[in-house]
C-alpha cells in the first residue's frame, strides 16, 4: 500500500515536471535558470497538493469535487506565479500567464491519466 501511494505521488510528480518544463520550454523560457525555479517550484506545490488530495481521499474530510479540484490548481497558479515573478524579475502579467499555461497543461494530462 505505501509503495503504491509513494508510486503515485512521484509519478504525479515526474509527469508534472514533464509537462510544465516542456510547455516553458515551448513558451521560450529556455534559460537554465527560469527552468530550474519552475522545476524547483514544482518540487514544492505538487507534493504538498497531491499529498493532500490523497489524505482527503483516504480519509474523506472534505468531499472531493471539480469545482473544489478547480479552486485548488488556482490556488496553486497564484502561488507559483508569485514566486515565479520574485524569482524570475519579469511582469506580473507575463509570469501569470506563464503559471497559468503550464499548471492547465499539467491539469489537463492529469485528467487524461489518473482520471477524476
Amino acid at each position: 500500500m505505501i509503495f503504491s501511494i509513494l508510486f503515485h505521488l512521484i509519478f504525479a510528480l515526474v509527469l508534472t515536471e514533464i509537462c510544465e518544463l516542456l510547455v516553458a520550454f515551448l513558451l521560450k523560457y529556455r534559460k537554465r535558470e527560469e527552468l530550474l525555479a519552475i522545476f524547483g517550484i514544482n518540487l514544492i506545490t505538487n507534493p504538498i497538493l497531491n499529498y493532500g488530495i490523497l489524505v482527503n481521499s483516504q480519509l474523506q474530510l472534505i468531499s472531493f469535487s471539480i469545482p473544489l479540484l478547480l479552486l485548488l490548481e488556482i490556488i496553486i497558479i497564484i502561488v507559483e506565479a508569485k514566486i515565479l515573478i520574485f524569482i524570475m524579475k519579469k511582469p506580473i502579467k507575463e509570469m501569470f500567464f506563464l503559471s497559468f499555461a503550464i499548471n492547465f497543461t499539467s491539469f489537463i494530462i492529469g485528467i487524461i491519466i489518473f482520471g477524476f
